[in-house]
């Protein structure tokens, strides 16, 4: 593996260290080009390496892109964005909005995921928004909704990419936070070109579905629009804008999220997505050929920490 060559905080790299990114990370190949952008990164080995897990960064490597294992950028037919990971190691697994804990509806819920599953419920007529806690989890039990993890991977099944705007996580505080925001900024917006012209291209070639839905909770979510924006305008891509109120906040309720996302892939002419009872689709779960190869790649780890500190 070739040496990362560290001049002024700016990391100088060549292909085969976008290889080693890519054996890192465990992504599709279509992504090489957002793992380039990412290897052009000043201190890359602060966020992506074994060095900065032990010292506290969240998620671990092999998890940090875990959307980007299953789905190529033509498989996305849905973008929501996040902000942060969850604080912990256990619950960050590289999905927004995904805690790695909560293996079932009974557990304790973040607000924002009570929230999400809520409106899901609310959305089909399920509930309202003055529905307690306790009478959601025993309606989820009643309609059969696959626990929190299998509902994230069956949503990410149906073409449903969850990215937080920061991909990884070393404190709460405001300077830390925004450091985060600022080292992924490059590597999320290449993440949007890809995608917006991948759906852009299957459009031309007259693909049934072929737009993009763009879901924002929040405001660091809706930063992000002009660059979708550039994106569908330079492409071609249709693109529906769902804007909304971030999760966390008891209000989130009153702007009907889910049934906004209906809205937007009937004006698309798009298949909706199964929000209550999502099917397990291929690359779901633990287990996968991808998850297994994703396993494989991690014994790479140490090898590219040590490289990448020469």
């Amino acid at each position: 593996m070739p040496a990362v060559l560290m001049k002024e905080d700016t990391v100088v790299t060549d292909d085969s260290v976008v290889d080693s990114l890519m054996s890192l990370l465990g992504v599709k190949e279509e992504w090489r080009g957002c793992i380039s952008v990412l290897a052009q990164q000043p201190n890359l080995t602060s966020y992506v390496s074994v060095q900065a897990k032990r010292q506290g960064t969240i998620p671990s490597p092999e998890c940090i892109l875990t959307p980007l294992r299953v789905l190529r950028p033509q498989d996305v037919r849905m973008l929501v964005f996040g902000q942060d990971p969850y604080p912990r190691p256990a619950s960050a697994v590289g999905i927004a909005f995904c805690d790695g804990e909560v293996r079932s509806w009974d557990m304790r819920l973040s607000p924002s995921l009570r929230n999400i599953i809520k409106d899901v419920l609310i959305s089909a007529d399920h509930a309202d928004p003055k529905t307690k806690v306790g009478p959601l989890r025993t309606k989820l039990a009643e309609m059969r909704v696959p626990s929190p993890q299998e509902w994230f991977h069956s949503t990410q099944a149906q073409g449903v990419l969850w990215l937080n705007t920061a991909l990884t996580f070393s404190g709460k505080d405001a300077p830390t936070l925004a450091k985060h925001i600022a080292f992924w900024r490059p590597f999320v917006d290449a993440v949007i070109q890809t995608t917006v012209a991948a759906r852009a291209e299957a459009g031309k070639a007259e693909v049934e579905g072929s737009g993009l839905v763009t879901l924002m909770w929040g405001g660091k979510a809706l930063k992000l629009k002009p660059v979708v924006e550039a994106a569908a305008e330079k492409t071609g891509c249709r693109v529906v804008y769902v804007e909304r109120r971030h999760p966390a906040v008891e209000a989130f309720h009153q702007n009907n999220t889910f049934r906004g996302v209906r809205a937007a892939f009937d004006e698309l002419g798009m298949a909706q997505i199964d929000w209550v009872r999502p099917d397990s689709g291929e690359g779901e779960g633990e287990g996968t050929e991808g998850d297994i190869e994703a396993e494989r790649k991690i014994k790479s780890l140490d090898a590219f920490s040590l490289i990448s500190n020469k």
